[in-house]
C-alpha cells in the first residue's frame, strides 16, 4: 500500500509514453485493452489527438475472448486494418489483462509479421511503470529498427543535431520544439530530426548523419546511447533554458569536436559551483527539472535542488537531489523544502507555510493546466520574476 496515492494524482502510464513517442511516425499502435486506455490518452495526454491524423488502436478484448484464449480475432483484427490503413510498422502494447492470462505477445508479432510482410513489435507494457519508461522504449525501438547508417556521411558547413526527447507529455504544447530549433539556429546548428514532435518517419530514419544528439528528457536518452553506439555520434544532456542556453551550445561544439558525449545533465557544472541549502525543491522529469535548476541557480546564484518521481538513472542528478515515487516519501521530504515548484496537483500534500510555485506538467495533470503551462525555452526571464514576486 506504499505506493497508493491518496490526495495526488499519478503520472501517465507507460502505454501512453509508447503512444506519445510514436504518434507521428507513420506506424500503427495497437493498444491490447478491453476498453478505456485509447479515451483516457487521447482525452488527458494528447493534444495532437483532435487536428492531427494518428494510427492508434483499441482491440476491445471481449471477457469470453479473454477467458478462452481467442488470439486469432485479435491477430485478424490487427490485420485487417493495417491492410487499409499501410503504416510503415506496427506495435502492439498491453493493458495488464493480456499480461495477467498470459497472452504471448512477441508471438503474436511475429505472426503478423510474417503475414502482413510489414515490421511488428510487442512493447511490454503494464500500465503499473510510468510514462518516461514507455518513451524510453519506443524511442530505444525506433533507433534499433529504422534508422539506417548513411551510405556517405557528408561533411556540413554546419553541425547537425538530433534533439531526442520532446513529446507533449513533458514539454506540453507551448511551441518549445519551436524554440528548440530557433535556439539551434541562433547558434549556428542544423536540425537533424526532433524525435518526436513536428516531425516525420523519414526525418528521424536519417538520424545517423547527424554530428550531435541533444537529449532534452530522460526518455531520449536510451535512443542517444544506441545513437552513438552504433554510429559514433556523441550526445550531451539537458534542456537550453536560461543561460544553459550559451553553455548547452559550448557543450555540443565540444562534443562534436572531440567525440565525447557528456553523460551528465549539463546544468550540473552551474549547479555544482554554489554551495549551500538549496532555496527550493523542483519536483518532475529528472533533465527537464536538473536543466531549470541549473538554469535558476546561474540566473540567483543560489542552489535549487531536484526531487524527481519518476523513472531515471541516479547518475543525472546532483548529491542532495531525490529520487523519491510514492506520496509516502514526498511527504516526508516536502517539510524541509524552503519553496518548492511543482505541478499544480500537488498542492495539497505542501505544507501551508511553504511558499508554492505552480508549474503544470502535462503527464501528471493531463490537460488542466494546458494553457497555463509556460514555454521556458522563451519565457524563462518571466517564470523567474514570478519567483521573485
Amino acid at each position: 500500500m506504499k505506493q497508493t496515492a491518496s490526495m495526488i494524482a499519478v503520472y501517465s502510464a507507460n502505454i501512453f509514453g509508447v503512444c506519445s513517442a510514436l504518434y507521428e511516425l507513420d506506424g500503427m499502435i495497437v493498444v491490447h485493452d478491453p476498453s478505456g486506455c485509447n479515451s483516457t490518452y487521447s482525452t488527458h495526454n494528447e493534444p495532437r489527438w483532435y487536428n492531427q491524423e494518428s494510427r492508434i488502436y483499441i482491440s476491445g478484448l471481449r471477457e469470453v475472448d479473454a477467458v478462452m484464449g481467442n488470439e486469432q480475432k485479435f491477430i485478424d483484427d490487427v490485420e485487417e486494418t493495417a491492410k487499409a490503413q499501410k503504416p510503415r510498422f506496427i506495435v502492439i502494447v498491453n493493458s495488464p489483462v493480456p499480461r495477467l492470462i498470459g497472452m504471448d505477445l512477441d508471438a503474436i508479432a511475429k505472426i503478423i509479421a510474417h503475414d502482413t510482410g510489414l515490421p511488428v513489435f510487442h512493447i511490454p507494457t503494464d500500465n503499473i511503470f510510468d510514462y518516461v519508461q514507455g518513451i524510453s522504449s519506443a524511442f530505444k525501438l525506433f533507433a534499433e529498427h529504422f534508422v539506417t547508417a548513411p551510405s556517405n556521411k557528408s561533411h556540413h558547413k554546419r553541425p547537425h543535431i538530433n534533439v531526442i526527447g520532446i513529446t507533449p507529455l513533458d514539454f506540453s504544447w507551448n511551441k518549445s520544439e519551436i524554440s528548440i530549433k530557433r535556439w539551434l539556429n541562433e547558434y549556428g546548428f542544423d536540425l537533424q530530426s526532433c524525435w518526436s514532435v513536428g516531425t516525420s518517419y523519414d526525418e528521424l530514419s536519417r538520424s545517423a548523419e547527424a554530428d550531435v544528439s541533444l537529449v532534452v528528457s530522460y526518455g531520449g536518452l536510451a535512443a542517444a546511447r544506441l545513437l552513438e553506439e552504433r554510429y559514433h555520434i556523441p550526445y550531451v544532456i539537458g534542456v537550453p533554458i536560461g543561460d544553459l542556453k550559451r553553455l548547452l551550445a559550448q557543450y555540443l561544439m565540444h562534443a562534436i569536436d572531440t567525440g565525447i558525449s557528456r553523460d551528465v545533465v549539463c546544468g550540473t557544472d552551474a549547479r555544482s559551483a554554489i554551495h549551500g541549502r538549496p532555496v527550493g525543491a523542483i519536483i518532475g522529469e529528472s533533465i527537464y527539472s536538473a536543466s531549470l535548476a541549473a538554469a535558476l541557480t546561474l540566473e540567483s546564484g543560489v542552489p535549487f535542488r531536484v526531487i524527481c518521481p519518476l523513472t531515471t538513472d541516479r547518475r543525472l542528478l546532483m548529491k542532495g537531489d531525490s529520487i523519491s515515487g510514492d506520496e509516502e516519501s514526498l511527504m516526508r521530504y516536502l517539510p524541509h523544502e524552503r519553496s518548492i515548484i511543482a505541478d499544480p496537483l500537488y498542492k495539497p500534500i505542501i505544507p501551508n507555510n511553504i511558499p508554492f510555485i505552480p508549474l503544470g506538467h502535462e503527464a501528471f495533470s493531463g490537460r488542466i493546466f494546458r494553457n497555463k503551462i509556460p514555454n521556458l525555452i522563451d519565457h524563462f526571464d518571466e517564470f523567474f520574476q514570478g519567483i521573485l514576486a
